[in-house]
């Protein structure tokens, strides 16, 4: 947009607030803007400042994490080094594994040696020598090893056969002893003047023992910090459970190229300092949210702040001295115009209002004047319209009365006994009671007979469709046929069970109705042998009872309307008295119960079950 459009259209929206507005944003503007451009000032520099600091606190402790886990290779690959030259190691890989029993004095010289050499290391889990012949030799373990354990085939060991150098993996289960997670240190065994590869030698620690070289050095409140191995799998995480995940690639990606301090793990923006070994292969890297930053800059904004509402304050306090001594008149008129937006036709008085807006409030009296004639007008033309409306709606409602459905299934029911056809006859009357319980009914809460009889009904016109197929056994004691229940929650169950549940299942179909009292709970139980739902729509269902019903329906469980629609009325009905439980599995039929607070009895009525 051109400058000459965009000048005039600031000049009109500013010439159309009111002389208090126009006061009050002069003020504001003189107050604001240079307070704007010193809190963006401030803001950007402590961000930039605390971002640096941060990031060179990261580094250091990125380069000290990863310096600790050097030593920690360097030491573990020296002392496994010194055991592979000991000389009774080499005597014993000359042998085969079955004469090892005639080397007593290089076996027990050999476990001293490993003593003297590891006996002082916390955490470790284990040290294992095992040949390429099948001979094994450990110490520092916990429980017994698993001889027939296949190590030939486990990854660290085909690695080791191409691989002479030791290598740092882990964390991974100890599957050959007990299968607790450690971290291992392994590398190749040589014997003989030709280097001939004869086995690995393999050292494991506790997981502990990486984990404290992090939690003692690295994580705080704000930051925190990860390693992950060469393949990008996460090896270290402050939360156990992204342990073993692979690194997302394009966040891998953005460390290795170091374009910036910043990338994006988690869902937000992170400060990042990293550190890849030359020795373990592993990168060690530290993390600080942004939020945690603007964070801080937000507090140093505060004192900004506070300045600025004061003198907001005081200007608005200036604003209103100038309108009640200044502006008052102005004010009145404005007032009226505002009432008379809201329907008040009362005329403006004079009193107080200067000679140059007498012709105004004159002006202003004879226009309410006439509106207030037309708006009368205008109501009386409407109220006709509208009465015209509701007539029209009154014949078309008779039209469709629930009577005449009655009369109708009367007539039907007469040419059916006229007929003989009793089984049509009684079809006939299970549906007039239905209908009279859905379209009749004015009571919210009902005795359980009433709901049982319609149940009742409604089970007689299936009994008619599908004959001996579909069994319906009853649970009821008669002594609680007078509890109060919302109307329709029984039948919409039995319903959902017939149509979802054993309908589509070619088999004969078997639905349990069981409704009980325990102490001061209703309990009522719907179950069928049908073909169930389907995992995600059981568990969609779950979320919705377990949100008490607010969440919206979602749209994979629609076709279980009436279900949806009880669980919803009872838990609007009973809140935190009423508990909903649902079970289902594909093939095997589906539960549901209720258990909610028993009501006061109705009138007492004969058994009818």
């Amino acid at each position: 947009m051109n400058n000459h459009v965009i000048g005039p259209t600031i000049r009109t929206r500013f010439s159309s607030k009111s002389l208090t507005q126009r006061i009050f944003v002069t003020f504001s503007i003189l107050v604001l803007i240079p307070l704007i451009i010193s809190s963006v000032y401030v803001y950007h520099n402590y961000s930039k400042n605390f971002e640096e600091e941060s990031f060179k606190h990261m580094d250091d402790l990125v380069q000290k994490l990863s310096g600790d886990m050097d030593k920690l290779y360097s030491e573990s690959n020296s002392s496994l080094i010194s055991l592979w030259l000991n000389e009774d190691m080499q005597n014993l890989l000359k042998s085969p594994p079955n004469e090892w029993n005639q080397h007593t004095n290089e076996y027990l010289h050999l476990s001293q040696s490993i003593n003297n050499v590891l006996g002082w290391r916390q955490g470790i889990a284990g040290l294992f020598v095992i040949t390429s012949d099948g001979g094994i030799i450990h110490e520092f373990t916990s429980s017994a090893i698993k001889t027939d354990f296949p190590y030939a085939q486990t990854p660290f060991y085909q690695k080791a056969q191409h691989y002479y150098d030791a290598f740092l993996t882990g964390p991974e289960p100890q599957s050959y002893v007990n299968g607790t997670p450690v971290f291992s240190v392994t590398r190749a065994l040589f014997s003989g003047p030709y280097r001939t590869w004869s086995g690995i030698i393999r050292l494991d620690y506790e997981t502990k023992v990486i984990n404290s070289l992090f939690e003692n050095n690295g994580s705080s409140d704000a930051s925190f910090y990860l390693a992950i191995d060469a393949e990008n799998r996460i090896v270290y995480h402050p939360d156990s459970r992204y342990i073993g995940q692979q690194l997302d690639s394009a966040m891998v990606q953005d460390i290795k190229k170091k374009s910036s301090h910043s990338v994006h793990y988690l869902g937000e923006q992170h400060i990042y300092a990293a550190q890849t070994s030359k020795l373990t292969g592993w990168t060690t890297i530290g993390l600080l949210p942004e939020t945690i930053i603007h964070q801080g800059a937000a507090g140093i904004l505060k004192p900004l702040f506070l300045i600025g509402t004061l003198s907001l304050l005081i200007v608005l306090l200036v604003a209103m001295l100038l309108s009640s001594y200044i502006l008052k008149p102005l004010q009145k008129i404005n007032r009226a115009l505002n009432l008379l937006g809201k329907g008040d036709f009362s005329p403006l008085e004079p009193t107080g209002i200067p000679k140059e807006l007498t012709i105004l409030v004159e002006r202003y009296n004879l226009s309410i004047r006439k509106l207030k004639q037309l708006t009368e007008d205008l109501i009386k033309k409407q109220e006709v319209e509208l009465r015209e409306k509701e007539a029209e709606l009154i014949q078309l409602q008779a039209q469709i009365n629930p009577h005449f459905l009655y009369n109708t299934l009367s007539c039907i029911d007469s040419l059916a006994e006229q007929e003989g056809q009793t089984r049509i006859r009684s079809v006939i009357g299970s549906l007039s009671d239905l209908l009279r319980a859905s379209l009749s009914g004015r009571e919210r809460m009902v005795p359980l007979y009433e709901e049982l009889q319609l149940v009742h009904s409604f089970v007689h016109i299936q009994n008619e469709r599908h004959g001996d197929r579909i069994e319906v056994n009853w649970d009821v004691p008669p002594s609680i046929h007078q509890m109060l229940i919302p109307r329709l929650t029984i039948q919409p169950l039995v319903e959902n069970a017939y149509f979802h549940g054993v309908e589509p299942n070619l088999g004969k179909g078997i639905i349990d109705v069981e409704v009980r009292l325990l102490d001061d709970q209703l309990r009522i139980v719907v179950r069928d042998n049908g073909v169930g739902m389907a995992p995600h729509v059981l568990e969609e269902f779950r979320e919705f009872i377990a949100s008490d019903g607010s969440i919206p329906r979602p749209a994979s469980v629609q076709r279980y309307s009436g279900l949806e629609n009880v669980i919803r009325r009872l838990l609007l009905t009973y809140e935190e008295n009423c508990r909903v439980t649902l079970e289902s599995s594909l093939h095997a039929g589906t539960s549901i119960q209720f258990d909610i607070k028993s009501q006061e009895s109705a009138p007492s009525t004969p058994h009818i079950l």
